[in-house]
Parts: structure tokens; C-alpha cells; sequence
């Protein structure tokens, strides 16, 4: 792997309650640096070092998926040490697919058949009271 001297790089962090997954790329999106650490300021200083020293002396810019909570500590050290942070809420990032008309429906009804099975009927016909739909259960 050949780094280039003061070159960007991008830290992204996904970030939990007891641990965070570190991702780092360069500018040619070739991942340098994949690493899982505890939520613990000893690791995460050495997190925070390990990428400065990838960088050498080329700027990193971080983005962290919460901006609280377990998140906390890693942000503290990210502006103490006067590292770029950027917030990127993860629902901009993973979205699920959309739901349209013509996937509500696959098959149209006939007579015969009955989009519920026979054993989850009374826990679809308490579904359709609440949602006047029988297609929210997903049976």
C-alpha cells in the first residue's frame, strides 16, 4: 500500500454504545484503515493517532453517524485534538427501498384465494381493524 505524504483522507466512524467501527479511505477510495475499537478514550486516542499519522500531515476529515450519546467521547477527542467532524445521520446514508403501488399487490385476488393463511387469520383481521390494510403483516 503506497500512501502519498500530506495526502486527504476520509475517517468515517459508525459509531455505538460500547464500540465504533472506523472505516478510512483516501482520495482514490482505497480503504486504508478498517478497525473496530471499545468505546475508550485510551483506544480511541490511539484510534485518533493512527489515522493522524496515515494523513501525514494531510488533512482528515471525520464523519460520525450520531452526535450523542455513545458517540460522545469520540467527539470530545475528535475537537480536541482539532479534527474536521462532520455529522451524517445514518438514515442519509442506508434507506430502505420504497414501497410503491405495484409492490403493494404482487398477485391480484381471486375468489379462491385469500392473501392470509387460515392460522394467522385472527391476528390479520386484529391487523385490518387497526390498519384497514390485510397487506401490513406480511403473511
Amino acid at each position: 500500500m503506497e500512501v502519498v505524504v500530506g495526502q486527504q483522507l476520509w475517517a468515517g466512524v459508525d459509531a455505538g454504545k460500547s464500540e465504533h467501527h472506523c472505516v478510512v479511505i483516501d482520495g482514490d477510495g482505497q480503504r486504508l484503515l478498517s478497525q473496530r475499537v471499545a468505546n475508550d478514550e485510551t483506544v480511541l486516542l490511539e484510534l485518533i493517532q493512527a489515522v493522524i499519522t496515515l494523513a501525514d500531515g494531510g488533512d482528515v476529515t471525520w464523519a460520525i453517524d450520531l452526535n450523542h450519546g455513545g458517540a460522545a467521547l469520540l467527539i470530545t477527542l475528535l475537537i480536541t485534538h482539532e479534527q474536521r467532524l462532520l455529522y451524517i445521520p445514518g438514515r442519509t446514508v442506508i434507506t430502505p427501498p420504497a414501497v410503491t403501488a405495484a409492490t403493494a399487490r404482487p398477485t391480484p385476488r381471486t375468489p379462491r384465494s385469500s392473501p392470509i393463511r387460515p392460522a394467522c387469520a385472527a391476528i390479520c383481521n386484529r391487523c385490518v381493524r387497526a390498519t384497514r390494510s390485510r397487506w401490513i403483516c406480511g403473511s
